[in-house]
């Protein structure tokens, strides 16, 4: 009895090690593609303040207030792959004329910004140099919350 009480908890033992044991996992990479063009709409969002803070409230999809930014990610909300040398086209279209800045963050999450501009439909060309994952941003620096539209990412 003693004997089959020890096996078990040998056994035990010997499984939970085995569950509890990290295992790396490596993830193929995107395939390359030709061109790829992302409505915003279709997009993952998250808005935060202009110090980065994600607000508590939602003020929804569509709306930006002064000094926040909306960053744009993949629909299931990761980074876009982008392989280097590829050229990313990002506009945003907006209800009335606005001040905003547009950019993207890289890898480590630094932000480029690459436009500072006003009309309603403002965009920019970003050249990418390293293979990587990326998120594209819009800063509402006007005075007034502002109504985003539509737009695109294209690359």
């Amino acid at each position: 009895m003693k004997k089959k009480i020890f096996k078990l908890c040998t056994g035990l033992i010997c499984a939970l090690t085995l569950m509890a044991t990290p295992v790396s996992t490596f993830a193929a990479e995107p395939e390359a593609t030709t061109t790829i063009e992302i409505d915003l709409d279709n997009l993952s969002s998250v808005t935060e303040t202009q110090d980065g803070i994600a607000p508590l409230i939602n003020i929804g999809k569509g709306s930006l207030k002064n000094g926040y930014t909306m960053t744009y990610s993949d629909s299931d909300g990761s980074k876009f792959y982008i392989k280097g040398g590829t050229t990313v086209k990002f506009v945003v279209k907006t209800s009335e004329s606005a001040h905003v800045a547009m950019g993207y963050k890289d890898s480590d999450g630094t932000k480029h910004q690459l436009y500072d501009g006003e009309g309603r439909s403002n965009s920019c060309s970003i050249s990418i140099d390293n293979t990587g994952y990326y998120q594209f941003y819009v800063t509402n620096i006007g005075s007034n919350t502002i109504s985003i539209t539509g737009g695109s990412i294209t690359f």
